[in-house]
């Protein structure tokens, strides 16, 4: 793994470069290892990569952790088949840094990456990818709908199949109401 230590926070947050992809920002990401903090550089700017890197932690064939199976066997080895390690957090405070979530969340367990959304449709929004699937869906239980900065979160798994199923639905909506204003004359 490239990346270098550093003894204590880093100094520049922990977040680095932001360059803007798709609609989320990426940014070097860092992971807590005891009292050090480990950057990784981040992923290459293109959308495909974005969507490859979160396919990669909801793919239902890869192989679950001792911690997630210990849980697993503990409850008859069912999670919902939407849980994984990618959760979706909306309705958070346009003034939120990625250190504040990354402090709320981290509480759960070690967290692998925080992306917030930059783009006036994103903002307000976040992604947060843990190490392990059971510390976020901890995290999704106990922070759905917990208060914070005034604002009360959703937490949400990462759906990949239903944002899209949903931004096609968004668009054929669009469409539909195009065509009936234009067969009514209304502006």
């Amino acid at each position: 793994m490239t990346g270098r230590m550093m003894s204590g926070p880093p100094r520049d947050g922990g977040w680095g470069q932001s360059c803007h992809v798709g609609t989320f920002t990426q940014s070097l990401h860092c992971r807590r290892t005891s009292r050090s903090y480990l950057s990784l550089p981040a992923l290459p700017p293109s959308t495909s990569a974005s969507l490859s890197f979160f396919r990669a932690f909801t793919n239902p064939t890869r192989i679950p952790s001792v911690t997630e199976h210990r849980e697993m066997s503990s409850r008859g080895g069912k999670l919902a088949p939407e849980v994984n390690r990618a959760l979706f957090v909306k309705n958070l405070s346009y003034n939120v840094t990625p250190e504040e979530l990354f402090d709320l969340f981290g509480k759960f367990g070690p967290i692998r990456q925080v992306r917030q959304g930059i783009a006036s449709g994103t903002k307000g929004t976040a992604f947060v990818v843990y190490e392990d699937v059971m510390d976020a869906k901890q995290a999704c239980d106990k922070l759905n709908g917990f208060n914070f900065q005034n604002r009360y979160l959703i937490v949400l798994y990462h759906q990949p199949e239903k944002m899209l199923k949903s931004k096609e639905d968004l668009e054929a909506r669009r469409a539909s109401l195009a065509q009936l204003k234009q067969q009514h004359g209304i502006e």
